[in-house]
């Protein structure tokens, strides 16, 4: 089977929109509410319409997420033009998410960079100086932040379509990016179900896929997996093969992998030899990979059962080039 992945395209509006605003700045009166604008346009006799300007208010404190939200969530920027502002979560900024303790409220809001282009920024909130920071401008298009239960910063980056993602880890205690890793999370990626730990899949791309980094990040030792690299002789590439797979403890990852190597990775003329079966596992020091199914003779691959554990699966290995990649 040829493995495609593909995404529906959003239609991109800051190649085609004016970045000016006829928004009106809101007044401090309704500092406790976010606002929502839409433009509807009229039809008038004459050549130039009218837009009239409607107001939807939705109260700071919304009801699904159960804090009061940061000022910066009912600011709008006059010089943003209001669409721009449609596919936010929450009024004027994008996924906010409190701390388990509480002291902070992380959350992506709209800005303007140098050269003109309007982006996402990562922001930290401290609920009890009521002082934001920046942390993070997105390089893809769009942010999500989540917390770990031990109080880290996660931020996915992920574009539209495809073509980039990226997970930035933050301490907060240090105020500094711990590490950024290839693929974002919320979208190639998953969390192990305590949250301590999680992979991510380098970004999915437009046709065939041939080469992949698979990473992740240990919360329990505060550091990154280590580096995986082709095990097979003669190789420089490798490719996860379908979606790697927790244990019910979540001290496991287990992932089936293929080791290739690329005469023109451009053309997709790569061939890959025999598929194995890679295993991290998590505990409080280091994260520590193995290879328990490995035979350039077999093919290996598994699936889960319902009682939640791995049934092995072998057949006899044969080579196969990047466009016969499941």
């Amino acid at each position: 089977m040829k493995r495609f992945r593909v995404f529906l395209v959003g239609v991109v509006l800051s190649a085609c929109l004016p970045q000016e605003s006829s928004a009106t700045p809101i007044p401090s009166s309704t500092a406790n509410q976010i606002t929502a604008t839409h433009n509807v346009e009229v039809p008038q006799s004459s050549s130039t319409p009218i837009v009239i300007r409607t107001v939807t208010s939705i109260p700071s404190e919304a009801s699904e997420l159960g804090f009061e939200l940061p000022p910066d969530c009912s600011t709008f920027d006059p010089s943003i033009h209001s669409v721009y502002y449609h596919d936010l979560s929450h009024g004027a900024c994008n996924h906010p998410a409190l701390s388990p303790d509480g002291a902070h409220i992380a959350y992506a809001r709209l800005m303007i960079t140098e050269s003109g282009e309007i982006v996402q920024e990562a922001r930290l909130f401290s609920t009890s100086s009521s002082e934001s920071i920046p942390i993070y401008t997105s390089k893809c298009g769009i942010l999500r932040p989540e917390w770990t239960p031990w109080g880290y910063l996660v931020i996915s980056d992920s574009p539209q379509d495809v073509g980039c993602g990226h997970t930035i880890i933050y301490d907060t205690a240090k105020g500094e990016i711990l590490e950024v890793l290839d693929g974002a999370v919320s979208r190639s990626g998953d969390w192990s179900s305590d949250r301590n730990s999680f992979f991510t899949v380098s970004p999915e791309l437009f046709g065939p896929v041939c080469s992949e980094t698979l990473s992740g990040f240990d919360f329990n030792a505060s550091q990154t997996i280590p580096t995986i690299k082709p095990i097979s002789p003669n190789t420089n590439i490798y490719v996860v093969i379908g979606d790697p797979v927790w244990s019910a403890d979540n001290k496991t990852l287990s992932a089936v992998l293929r080791d290739g190597i690329c005469s023109n990775l451009e053309k997709y003329e790569c061939t890959y030899g025999n598929s194995y079966i890679l295993s991290i596992i998590f505990s409080e020091t280091i994260p520590v990979i193995t290879y328990p199914y490995y035979d350039p003779a077999m093919d290996y691959s598994f699936a889960k059962s319902n009682q939640g554990k791995l049934e092995i699966h072998s057949a006899p290995s044969k080579v196969i080039n990047c466009l016969e990649i499941e």
